[in-house]
């Protein structure tokens, strides 16, 4: 089904000004085969690319929840927590370190 979609959306591209993202893709699976899980982690992945790593693991825990002996989902969900956590150290540890440009003492 995956790839009927990807064909249909390139057909519907000579129509738009720009080819369809591999997000839109993605979600236009999901509108059809809404359990479908390889569509999901597909979605997932394209917001860790993104960098929006809330939304990838809510995205991730979502595709757990619906495949939770699917190891590589586990597996990228726990990356995903451990590059959040990551990020919200280094960006309180920056907080800390960067003077306050309202402060002019």
């Amino acid at each position: 089904m995956i790839g009927s979609v990807l064909e249909f959306e390139f057909k519907v591209q000579d129509q738009r000004s720009q080819p369809p993202t591999p997000k839109s893709c993605y979600e236009n699976i999901l509108r059809q085969e809404p359990h479908n899980v390889q569509a999901l982690h597909n979605l997932c992945v394209v917001y860790v690319e993104r960098g929006v790593l809330k939304e990838a693991e809510q995205c991730l825990e979502r595709a757990s929840a619906m495949a939770p002996n699917e190891r590589y989902i586990t597996d990228h969900l726990e990356i995903v927590r451990q590059r959040r956590k990551l990020t919200t150290r280094t960006s309180a540890l920056k907080d800390k370190t960067m003077p306050d440009p309202k402060d002019n003492r």
